[in-house]
């Protein structure tokens, strides 16, 4: 997969990439779950019927960002996220476009002379709640009317249910924070996932007899307190752990920290770049009179980690390119 920034307009880059054609999806993709893979599935097959490449046009910041609530929004995916999973579901090109006061004023058929007609789309996949240019003025109407007159086809993917569930980003955002993350990850096709870098912590793990790496982790969004039954994915595979999320009460911490166990190995970790994949929460964090009682508990939580990977096993490895890396 390319990827490209875009400022002010699209760039010469992109425009020569894409001038024989284009299939073309525009939105946030914030989580990109299943009703955000149904979308990317259509534009795959206009992609394949049309013999032209596969686009998604997204957007850096998130616009309610810098149109709403700057601090209150908190990501499920970064862009680096964004650009892995796209990667793996094949898509050609990436346009990140960068989101400015400014560009959220310019008028739906500007937006469309502007960003789209350089790309030359002969097929736009948009999802049901697609709006577009200022106040949210340009709908799929107005696509359509655009694509009459300039020969492009419009699709309009309607909103996917799990369970009866209307999948959306929000909905994901909601139960990952009340730490509901085996429903997420129903929604997302996927464990909600997080990246960092191991780091020196107190070293208490080990004394107690379950050594941790201690991950700093730069995420948005994290599952609320608790112990998870988890996953650490390493340049080696994915491996199975116990992971706590908290202020480890027993010991009086102050500061939040995510401290993951794996269970099938111990060795230095120090420095390396992990992902953390939350698969269930098992409990919620709790102060224990002392460390006997803390090490009785974490048995059993172990337990319970291991009877749920003999059940439900472990997910498949997310490899991301380096260019993914620097996004």
């Amino acid at each position: 997969m390319e990827i490209f920034r875009e400022t002010d307009s699209a760039s010469g880059a992109a425009i020569e990439a894409l001038r024989n054609g284009s299939a073309l999806t525009i939105g946030n993709f914030d989580g990109i779950h299943l009703g955000h893979r149904e979308i990317l599935a259509r534009v795959h097959k206009w992609s394949g019927e049309l013999k032209v490449p596969s686009v998604v046009m997204t957007f850096d910041p998130h616009p309610r960002k810098v149109l709403s609530s700057p601090a209150g929004l908190r990501l499920i995916t970064d862009n680096r996220s964004k650009c892995g999973i796209f990667d793996m579901l094949e898509v050609d090109y990436m346009l990140i476009v960068e989101f400015t006061r400014e560009f959220a004023s310019l008028a739906p058929m500007d937006f469309i002379e502007k960003w789209l007609m350089p790309l030359s789309p002969r097929a736009i996949v948009v999802g049901y709640d697609f709006n577009f240019g200022r106040g949210g003025a340009g709908s799929l109407e107005t696509l359509e009317k655009e694509g009459a007159r300039s020969n492009f086809s419009v699709e309009m993917v309607p909103a996917y249910k799990v369970e009866g569930v209307s999948v959306s980003s929000s909905r994901i955002r909601n139960l990952i924070e009340a730490g509901e993350v085996a429903m997420a990850e129903k929604f997302l096709g996927r464990p909600f996932s997080v990246y960092g870098q191991v780091i020196k912590g107190h070293g208490r793990g080990r004394k107690l007899g379950f050594p941790t790496a201690n991950i700093n982790v730069a995420a948005e969004l994290l599952p609320c307190d608790g112990v998870y039954a988890a996953e650490v994915a390493l340049e080696d595979g994915v491996h199975a752990a116990m992971l706590n999320i908290g202020s480890n009460p027993t010991f009086e911490d102050m500061a939040r920290s995510v401290e993951a166990c794996i269970l099938d190995f111990d060795r230095d970790m120090y420095g390396m770049e992990v992902e953390a994949r939350f698969r269930e929460r098992i409990r919620s964090e709790i102060k224990f009179p002392g460390p006997d009682a803390l090490i009785e508990q974490i048995n059993q939580d172990k337990k319970a980690i291991e009877r749920f990977f003999q059940k439900h096993g472990k997910s498949s490895p997310l490899v991301i390119s380096s260019s993914c890396k620097s996004v």
